[in-house]
């Protein structure tokens, strides 16, 4: 239940407020399953699979020959399995007289081809890069993706910086851009009303890095960041909230550095607010964020971010009114957790700068809104 999940789910309780009728197909059961149930959505589940994979480029020896040729096989049987349950997918559609087709990420290609199939509207949602994210290509080549994704009938991205990512020529043009919302506009009250009144368990200023711990998310750079400011500062902490491949990696670092007593690892949460309210500031580190749903989840918990000034996390982030940028460097980091450590009240202040601007642009309700309205072209 990372950004993606979330902020589907997100959308399709939004859009029962226009009388949108959902029908959730999965590839296989887990949380969102049990969440989507327990929220009355009917669920089908299809073992579909992506059309993208790691890249194997063929050389002269025996050894990446073969795994050339093991690449291929998967292409090729990815495709052959897709096209296997097409036909019962699509029964299955019929059956429930499904007007629109929408697909939740760029690495799955299943609804469009069952849109094909029954002839009806398809709404492709763009909600990463996964070449840069995960190391992902498309099975079959950049050209064959952008052409198939540019048959939707409406494309949305959840920022321009995957707009321009995936479509760097003319064809961007037809993409949307829709940030996802985070919370409901009754929500942000409540956490601006939290906020207010949240008595500090400790005097420890508190930073916090929440999501998926993998190479690209930044938290090396967090860590080394933390152990340059505990050597000033030492009543400091922070908070690494999630888990992941790099998980070990991440606490060997730590204990290296001699910070174990700085960085406490607080694991996957359900509920990531319990991190922000339990923090002064929030870290956003990945050189390759596609909108950054920690971000703006943050900022609604009135706290300021300090983000890398890259892809999405700089198209929310304004240096100085709602956080502070860096461009990257472990002592650039440092210098702005220590601007905010030194300087409490005026880090509050931008966090409150913060809640406004995401209160403003990132509701759920301004969020299905936007998506509702591409959506009812093609009911009437």
């Amino acid at each position: 239940m990372y950004g993606a999940n979330r902020s589907l789910l997100d959308l399709i309780l939004g859009l029962r407020n226009y009388n949108i009728i959902p029908l959730v197909i999965l590839p296989y059961e887990g949380e969102m399953q049990a969440l989507l149930k327990s929220e009355g959505v009917p669920v089908l589940i299809f073992p579909f699979h992506r059309w993208v994979s790691e890249r194997v480029i063929p050389k002269l020896n025996f050894r990446k020959s073969f795994e050339f040729a093991c690449w291929v096989y998967g292409v090729f049987e990815r495709l052959y399995l897709n096209l296997s349950i097409l036909p019962k997918l699509s029964r299955k559609l019929k059956e429930r007289n499904i007007d629109i087709i929408y697909s939740n990420s760029s690495v799955v290609a299943i609804g469009a081809m069952a849109a094909k199939w029954l002839q009806v509207p398809h709404v492709w949602h763009l909600r990463e890069m996964a070449d840069l994210h995960y190391g992902l290509y498309p099975d079959f080549g950049n050209l064959v993706f952008r052409r198939m994704i540019s048959s939707a009938d409406a494309v949305i991205a959840v920022s321009h910086t995957v707009s321009t990512h995936l479509f760097p020529y003319d064809e961007q043009r037809k993409v949307k851009v829709i940030y996802n919302g985070v919370a409901w506009k009754k929500d942000f009250i409540a956490y601006q009303q939290r906020s207010s009144t949240r008595v500090k368990n400790s005097d420890l200023y508190t930073f916090a890095i929440v999501g998926n711990i993998n190479r690209n998310k930044g938290h090396e750079l967090a860590v080394k960041a933390m152990s340059l400011i505990v050597t000033k500062k030492p009543s400091t902490r922070l908070l690494i909230v999630g888990d992941g491949e790099d998980t070990e990696r991440i606490k060997s670092l730590v204990n290296t550095l001699g910070i174990s007593n700085q960085v406490e690892f607080w694991g996957y949460l359900e509920e990531p607010y319990e991190a922000y309210f339990a923090s002064d500031a929030i870290l956003v580190c990945s050189r390759y964020e596609a909108m950054g749903r920690s971000t703006v989840e943050g900022m609604s918990a009135c706290r300021p971010v300090i983000g890398l000034n890259h892809s999405g996390t700089a198209e929310l982030v304004t240096h100085e009114v709602n956080g502070l940028l860096f461009n990257g460097k472990v002592e650039e980091l440092a210098g702005c957790m220590l601007r905010f450590i030194d300087n409490p009240n005026w880090a509050r202040h931008l966090g409150m700068n913060a809640w406004r601007f995401s209160r403003d642009n990132f509701s759920i309700e301004v969020y299905t809104e936007r998506v509702f309205s591409i959506i009812r072209a093609f009911a009437e």
